[in-house]
């Protein structure tokens, strides 16, 4: 009990400025939140996303967990804040979603699943942008949200990051 205790202490939550509303964790309103995975993973699952909460009038939250390691304090993660910021607001932008109706939420901690427990709402409606191969780290991820009750979406990019495909190809 107090390693979970301490996991969830080193946990921090970054509200970005758009779209901010006072809730760290969704309660009432209906969302879809949508994890931040790679810039074109995520873009596709912010397409998908739009559509969603455009046809059952959902609002949208992209969510970024930020590992930071352990020789770096927790409020010291790799990834500044306003470089995140920045980075999610181009997201939304180039896929065409109504700034106002999203919300960019970020957590930083030293262990990825403690965070998406800590920073998800029961029975959610996730989006995940990613490779659908049952090896990937999505797919790992879906599994995990799905065991914990959550209803995920995992959605393929049109094309996959020039890194992604040349790692496959040297990966026989």
């Amino acid at each position: 009990m107090g390693q979970v205790f301490t996991i969830l202490q080193q946990v921090t939550t970054h509200r970005l400025s758009a779209g901010i509303t006072d809730d760290s964790r969704p309660g009432s309103d209906p969302k879809v939140t949508v994890l931040f995975t790679t810039t074109e993973y995520t873009l596709a699952a912010l397409e998908t996303a739009a559509q969603l909460a455009k046809n059952l009038e959902l609002q949208i939250r992209v969510l970024a967990v930020d590992i930071v390691p352990f020789p770096l304090p927790l409020d010291q993660p790799l990834v500044p804040g306003a470089v995140r910021e920045q980075q999610l607001t181009e997201l939304v932008a180039r896929a065409g979603v109504c700034a106002g109706g999203v919300t960019l939420e970020r957590c930083l901690g030293r262990d990825r699943r403690q965070c998406l427990r800590y920073m998800l709402s029961p029975s959610a409606l996730i989006i995940i942008g990613g490779r659908t191969h049952w090896w990937s780290e999505e797919q790992k991820i879906r599994r995990c949200l799905c065991q914990w009750g959550h209803q995920v979406v995992l959605v393929r990019a049109r094309r996959e990051p020039l890194s992604e495909w040349v790692r496959n190809c040297f990966l026989w």
